[in-house]
Parts: C-alpha cells; structure tokens; sequence
C-alpha cells in the first residue's frame, strides 16, 4: 500500500464499491487502513468549537441528534438544537423548547439503556451550572436537575447506570476537572475523584493522567477515561476498593509506541464502546475503536489513520456495536467514517454534503447526514449500496440572534 498522504482517498474502498464487491450486509465489510505522513502533528481531539458535541444516540423510541445552529463562529449567537426522529418514521421534529433553557454552551446526551434518553445543557453566558434532562420512553414527561457546576465540553462527559439509575458527570471548574456521582436522582451530586487526586493514584501514575475527557458505565461499574502521557497506556479506570486500576484495553505493537486519549465512552447493549485517539511523532494519529464484553475482555478496531489537518468534529455509534468518526478536512469540508465492530477496518463513507455536523443511523444500515447553515436544517440520506445523497427534510429553525447577550 502507498502511504503518501495524496493516495489517501484510494488506500480503502469507498462504502459503494465495497456494496458491489461483496453481498454481505454493508456494515459489517472490512476496510483497508488508513495511512498517514510520518512527523504528523497531534490531533485537535475535543475543543470549545462549536461542532465538537455534536452526536446522535439511537433509543427504542428513536434516535436523538444534537447539532449547533445559527452563527457558528460568535458563541452567543450559536443555539443548540435537539432534534428526534420517531422509529418508524423519516421526519424529525425539533424538541429544543422542552429544554427550557437556553442551549448556547452546547448540548450533551447519553442513553443509559437504549430506551430513555438524558440530555445535558452546558454553562454558558452567565450560567455556572448545568441543567439535566431524562425523557421517559415514550417522552410523555421530564425529569430535571441540576449539576453543581458546569458540564465539561466533552463528547461523553455524561453518562448513566441503567440498572439502578445512578448517573456520573465531568464537571469544568474553571482551572480543576472533577467527576461527579448521583444514586437514583438528578439534584443530590457528590465528588468521586478530581483530576488531580486521580493522577496522584497509583494507576494514575503508571497512565500519566494529564485529563480526564469521559465518563461511562459496564454494567454497573463506573469508568472514567482520560489521556495518558505514558504511551501505550490506555486511560480508562475503574474503582479497586478505596482507589483505582487501569482497565482499558491492550493496544497492538504497532500503536504501543504512542500517547493515548479516550475521546468516547458508550453504553451498549453488549457492554462499553470506546474511541481512542494514538499520536506520536513518527507515526501521527490513529484512531481506534474498541469494545468490552461480559469478563471485561476488550476487542479492537484495526486503526483509522489521519492527516495531520484533520481533528474530530463528531462521534457517535451506528448500529450495533457499530461507532462513527465525523472528521473535518482542509478547506472546511468533513469526512465520515464507521467501522461495524471488532476486528474490522474503517469504512469510509461517499463524500458527505457540506455543512454536515454529525451523522444518524437505521434503519436497515441506512445513514442520515445531518447538515446545518445558519438557520437551515437538512437531513441528507444515504440507502444501503448508494453512492449518492439524497435531500430529504428541510427545516428552517427560527433563532433570535442577540437574545443571549
């Protein structure tokens, strides 16, 4: 394989030749990896930009989208919006006004059992805390509460236990990074550990935590995952007693050799889904995909490898076991890509529609590019087997741009 950086968009098979070249269902079809210059520079995982929270999560009920709207570029003048696309259904509607608040900070969901969904509004203007939602099943009722502090501009810096409701969440304290716990409630929260006392532990130390970016649940157990200055070592940790142990999965000699960073922590039907960003000097950034099972036996993705322009816009999960990249390239335009589970490579999907901020999935191996310009919503579909985007529903969302100042 040619590992020039200009080969790139030929060292894998695009999601429809991979449809003509085998019968399988297209999920589950392997992808060559991905190559990328030596000397390349980290990758920008997670920031402040607008786009970087933006995900959908698929519950029985349907699937929820967050997605940034209006001026992106001016955080007062931007407005989260939530939208919700009934199983069965090809239409989402706009659930934003039952937030009851304002969603300048950004948007951040969970579902802790593929039925209920919980919803997280960050600080922002002269907010200093963040508000919960959990909507029932059948999205008859809210619950509310309420975070000591602001929640962190995290993909998963929220999550919940299924089995006895107990729910976790990385708080930003200004200059400090702490977990929070809650048993069966939204308004009770306790600190678990800080960033600082985490790095201090012994299993922090052999990391070398420098951050803690995601929180999550196996079951009933509690992760936290951060970033590690240690290479090789991936930084997810659990509770041993009156302290912690690393638990994350072994990486394959070729990634060993580089900084780890847990950008995803998700809940699945068959256990804990996670992202991990490699970087190092020689080889650049990888991604990889990796899923652990009943015993805590960890799989692993083969890796996905970027160009040093590129940094992490959304993620999320597909169907299954499966998970997505949404990517940003030079020159402002994005690029997806799914890998469907264990063992397998990434694919990459048909050159996505501009403005896409994040992606939804089903039915039946089906995938929604959610796009957004200012005001306008457009959900962009792509059937199993096509190579093409089809345009499907328009929503032009009315924002009042000034009302946060």
């Amino acid at each position: 394989m040619n590992n020039a950086p200009k080969t790139r968009s030929l060292s894998r098979r695009s999601w429809c030749h991979r449809a003509v070249a085998s019968a399988l269902p297209l999920m589950i079809l392997a992808a060559m990896p991905l190559a990328a210059p030596a000397g390349a520079a980290p990758l920008q995982i997670v920031s402040e930009s607008p786009s970087a929270l933006a995900t959908s999560v698929q519950t029985s009920a349907g699937t929820w989208a967050t997605v940034p709207m209006g001026h992106l570029n001016q955080p007062l003048n931007t407005f989260w919006q939530l939208f919700f696309r009934a199983s069965g259904t090809s239409s989402w509607s706009n659930a934003t006004s039952t937030l009851a608040v304002a969603t300048n900070g950004g948007l951040i969901v969970a579902t802790p059992d593929g039925q209920s969904v919980e919803v997280g509004v960050r600080p922002a203007n002269r907010l200093t805390f963040s508000t919960l939602l959990t909507a029932s099943p059948t999205q008859s009722s809210w619950t509310t509460g309420v975070l000591p502090s602001g929640l962190a501009a995290d993909n998963s810096a929220l999550a919940t236990d299924a089995l006895n409701g107990s729910s976790a969440a990385l708080l930003n304290d200004g200059d400090s990074v702490r977990v929070v716990s809650s048993a069966g409630g939204l308004s009770t929260w306790w600190t678990l550990t800080t960033e600082a006392v985490l790095a201090s532990s012994s299993a922090g130390r052999h990391c070398g935590l420098r951050s803690i970016t995601a929180v999550g649940y196996d079951g009933t157990q509690g992760l936290i995952g951060g970033g590690c200055r240690h290479v090789g070592t991936v930084g997810i940790f659990s509770r041993s007693g009156d302290g912690w142990r690393l638990v994350g999965p072994a990486l394959s000699q070729q990634l060993d050799l580089g900084s780890v960073d847990v950008i995803s922590l998700k809940q699945t039907s068959e256990g804990i889904s996670t992202i991990l960003a490699v970087t190092s000097v020689k080889e650049g950034t990888s991604l990889v995909a990796a899923w652990a099972g009943s015993g805590g036996q960890w799989s692993v993705s083969e890796a996905l490898r970027l160009s040093s322009s590129q940094r992490v816009l959304s993620v999320g999960t597909a169907i299954g076991l499966g998970m997505f990249v949404l990517l940003s390239e030079s020159g402002g335009s994005e690029e997806g890509d799914v890998v469907a589970g264990p063992g397998v490579s990434w694919q990459l999907l048909p050159a996505l529609p501009g403005g896409t901020s994040t992606l939804a999935f089903g039915p039946v191996n089906a995938v929604d590019a959610l796009a957004v310009n200012d005001t306008a919503f457009a959900d962009w579909h792509l059937s199993p087997g096509s190579s093409h985007w089809v345009k499907g529903q328009a929503i032009s969302v009315p924002i009042e741009f000034g009302s946060s100042d």
